[in-house]
């Protein structure tokens, strides 16, 4: 048996200073560790299975660790957090990198990432993670950051000069029982029904085929029943005069493609210039034309379209959109809609030329696997929990707000499932629902997260005022990083900041209490 090491222990990895520490892994003879100028040994039990504890390690680096013949370099000791929960955890520095242009060039070797790769299994706890890579903040690597986890690292280690690790492991859209185990859901049977369902392989396997068939007849039935795709509607020179002119916000109806062009003119100013598109959000996914040649496409309706162009012709220049729609669909009003260059813009939001295209009957509501319970508890929570944190992050709750009903009851068995299975409390720290106006209901949400305040080792950093009535995901994650920073330095650093109405610090420490209300 070769030597194995989990994805977790790599180069680039940074360990948790001044507490114990676990190294472990496989092998078929005794292991010898060299770190520090000291030498570890461990002899692997029957099934191969080794571990060493490291001990009261001093924050730096980077520094060089040998693990029988494997060498792992730039190892980093300091503060590790894990970053758990749906998008606006998820959420990259690449998708708010125009509000934080200066972020984006940024290097930073003490501040390092590992993405959970997304791997769900419903059967039973799995030990490794499969692939899996630490990188440090880079122009090259910040793109690929939770946005939320870097401002909160950025914070901590402006303020304790320490390295700051992060194991981002958040997916969109995801409720808290898919991150739960079966033991922490007993008290939820209709969670643990659909558990029980997802351990047949045979019902997995036929909601895959049978969500990825009905999505592509969907998507085969509108491409042949739209012209424009035959027609060419996004060349350059195609007339489209006899087309409906019609504002860019006015929404339309059905399951459908719909087209949009528009011609603009180019002033010797911009010519020659690099260009962006913005073109705010749109439901539910979009394909970008510029003079008849694809620029970009965007699969969700979530994610802010900009389009990058290397340089403007001058003179005549037509835009075209291409937009499908699951039933039916429009631009979100409030964004920007402009093209873009350091020599001026063109205001695109008003009237444009409007063809509709394909049309489907609207494809039904898929599955969604990831969403069902235990299964990305079992495939991205369980392998980590060797690997030794200071605490967690967590932001989640929106795909809970529409059944809020005993979310804080879910939150508190959560949060004794990840503390038992690391073996210590520590502090988790949690981010406020932010203002949404489609998020009619999230105010009972907000309250269950108020009643979670009651688990000791918690924080909540306030983040209704942070929201953006019509963006489900907040561009201003910084404010909501150094927000959970402060809650981090008030319950993992024990620091004496003054009363504050952002940071919400968990007062009373009777679980039992909490359960019983």
């Amino acid at each position: 048996m070769k030597l194995f090491l989990p994805n977790t222990l790599s180069s680039g990895m940074v360990l948790q200073r001044n507490t114990k520490v676990n190294l472990w892994g496989s092998a078929d003879k005794t292991v010898t560790v060299r770190f520090l100028g000291q030498c570890y040994t461990a002899q692997p039990d029957t099934a191969g299975h080794w571990l060493i504890t490291l001990d009261n390690l001093p924050p730096g680096g980077p520094h060089v660790m040998r693990i029988g013949d494997e060498e792992l370099h730039d190892v980093y000791i300091g503060d590790v957090w894990l970053c758990g929960g749906q998008s606006n955890m998820q959420w990259t520095m690449s998708s708010v990198r125009y509000m934080f242009p200066e972020d984006m060039q940024a290097v930073n070797p003490a501040i390092r990432q590992l993405t959970v790769p997304q791997q769900m299994d419903f059967h039973a706890p799995i030990d490794d993670l499969g692939h899996g890579a630490w990188h440090g903040v880079s122009p090259a690597a910040i793109g690929d950051f939770s946005a939320v986890g870097y401002f909160f690292a950025k914070h901590l280690h402006q303020c304790y000069g320490v390295p700051i690790g992060l194991i981002q492991a958040a997916i969109g859209g995801t409720p808290i029982h898919a991150w739960m185990s079966r033991s922490a859901l007993a008290a939820f049977p209709e969670a643990l029904n659909e558990a029980d369902r997802c351990t047949d392989n045979d019902y997995i396997t036929r909601v895959r085929d049978e969500d990825a068939a009905r999505t592509a007849e969907f998507h085969k039935a509108i491409d042949q029943t739209d012209p424009g795709l035959m027609q060419k509607w996004y060349a350059k020179d195609y007339d489209d005069d006899d087309w409906e002119t019609r504002l860019l916000l006015q929404p339309w109806s059905g399951a459908c493609s719909v087209w949009y062009r528009k011609t603009v003119a180019i002033p010797p100013a911009m010519a020659k210039k690099s260009a962006v598109l913005f073109l705010g959000t749109v439901m539910d996914a979009d394909t970008v034309y510029f003079n008849g040649q694809p620029i970009g496409k965007t699969e969700d309706r979530y994610t802010q379209r900009a389009y990058f162009i290397p340089e403007l012709p001058e003179g005549r220049c037509v835009i075209t959109m291409r937009i499908l729609s699951k039933n039916g669909g429009g631009f979100t009003a409030g964004k920007q809609y402009m093209l873009s260059t350091d020599a001026g813009s063109f205001d695109l939001s008003g009237s444009w030329q409007f063809h509709p295209g394909g049309a489907a009957e609207p494809p039904p509501q898929e599955t969604l696997l990831h969403n069902m319970p235990t299964g990305l508890y079992n495939g991205m929570i369980h392998p980590l929990r060797k690997h030794t944190i200071r605490g967690a992050i967590w932001y989640q709750g929106e795909t809970d707000a529409s059944k809020p009903e005993r979310y804080a009851e879910k939150f508190a068995a959560m949060a004794r499932l990840w503390r038992d299975d690391w073996g210590y409390d520590f502090p988790l720290l949690f981010v406020e629902l932010a203002h949404w106006e489609e998020g009619q209901c999230w105010d009972e949400l907000r309250r269950q997260q108020r009643l979670a305040l009651h688990i000791p080792g918690t924080a909540m950093a306030a983040a209704f005022d942070l929201g953006e009535h019509n963006d489900v995901h907040p561009q201003d994650k910084r404010t909501v990083g150094e927000r959970l920073a402060r809650c981090a330095m008030r319950v993992a650093y024990h620091e004496t900041l003054p009363p504050s109405p952002f940071e919400i610090v968990a007062a009373r420490h009777d679980m039992n209490a909490f359960l019983e209300t």
